[in-house]
């Protein structure tokens, strides 16, 4: 008689079991706002955005996540883009609307400015984020890092 090699079953079982769970576990560390990562923010330096007030009062302009756009993949930021102006509009505070933290992280800013002196961490629901007085012109990107695929923005800042 010939011996035929046959799967471990309890590696078998194991894959399985690892392939069901990590999307269950992964869903509900997105879904749920106690069990996301929580992150600090980076206080501002150097030239670029920063953070609090100032001498100078200039009008703030709002980001809203608004509700429902942790599930539904068409909502996004809003205003998902926006152009500011320096001295006088350039000022930003992200409010979270929705039932799960979220992030505004910063992936493209202009040359001299850290993307961490700008990026938001956590952000849970019912707060804010701000404001951020954006100095440096040109162009900023950023999304959620909890929702990357679909919370995107771009703001677009002009000199005087």
């Amino acid at each position: 008689m010939e011996y035929k090699a046959q799967p471990d079953r309890r590696l078998v079982a194991l894959v399985l079991l690892a392939v069901t769970l990590v999307p269950i576990l992964v869903a509900a560390e997105l879904a749920v706002p106690s069990l996301q990562p929580k992150f600090q923010v980076a206080p501002p330096s150097g030239g670029g955005p920063s953070s609090g007030g100032g001498s100078t009062a200039v009008a703030g302009v709002k980001i809203i996540a608004p509700s429902g756009v942790n599930l539904n993949h068409a909502l996004n930021f809003q205003p998902a883009t926006i152009v500011l102006v320096i001295g006088v509009n350039n000022t930003v505070t992200w409010v979270n609307q929705d039932s799960t933290d979220h992030t505004a992280t910063f992936t493209v800013v202009p040359s001299g400015v850290k993307a961490a002196s700008v990026s938001a961490g956590d952000i849970p629901p019912g707060s804010s984020f701000g404001p951020v007085t954006f100095a440096t012109p040109g162009t900023y990107q950023y999304h959620c890092q909890f929702h990357p695929g679909w919370m995107r923005g771009t703001i677009i800042v002009k000199s005087a």
